[in-house]
């Protein structure tokens, strides 16, 4: 799915003038899964543009991602799934075993030493997040927005107050 989406942003990028879009203004947005997986194809395409790899984007283009309720640390989120029905097995199943994990856990990249420089490269980030979200913790994007501090990032998180999963975006839109 990671690679789903950044062919997707590719092709936003790539295309976008052709549409009668403003390819200065360009934003990547995501909520719950889909700031999830946004998250690592940011981090990922960051991490690409530091080495040899040939790419048909870059995080230069974007002029912000926005996280909408997210997850960014798979290895901790586990149990919390588990907690509310999603079992650990069937989980991990998903993810194709443990290992994977840390791969696709956006908090864990950014910790680590090796990506410092791509971190480096990445646009305004900005995270969003209800403080009563039982689907997806706060403290998933306030985690986050300090390992991302940690390295450099320049990256922002507005709390909501007795604000839900969905809130930000369904009952109280007016909230963004």
């Amino acid at each position: 799915m990671v690679e789903d989406v950044s062919r997707g942003i590719s092709f936003v990028c790539n295309n976008l003038a052709s549409y009668g879009g403003d390819p200065e203004r360009i934003y990547l947005v995501g909520q719950s899964a889909g700031a999830h997986i946004a998250a690592c194809a940011l981090i990922n395409q960051a991490i690409r543009e530091c080495g040899e790899d040939t790419s048909t984007w870059s995080v230069a283009q974007l002029k912000a991602y926005f996280g909408i309720s997210g997850g960014y640390n798979l290895l901790n989120l586990v149990d919390h799934f588990h907690r509310r029905g999603l079992y650990r097995s069937v989980f991990l199943s998903i993810m194709e075993g443990e290992e994977s994990l840390r791969k696709f856990s956006p908090e864990v990249v950014v910790k680590d030493v090796a990506v410092r420089s791509a971190v480096s490269l990445l646009p305004q980030i900005i995270l969003f997040h209800g403080t009563s979200d039982c689907s997806m913790p706060s403290a998933e994007s306030e985690a986050f927005l300090a390992a991302l501090q940690q390295r450099g990032a320049k990256a922002d998180l507005f709390l909501y107050e007795g604000k839900t999963h969905t809130d930000l975006f369904l009952q109280s839109a007016d909230v963004l």
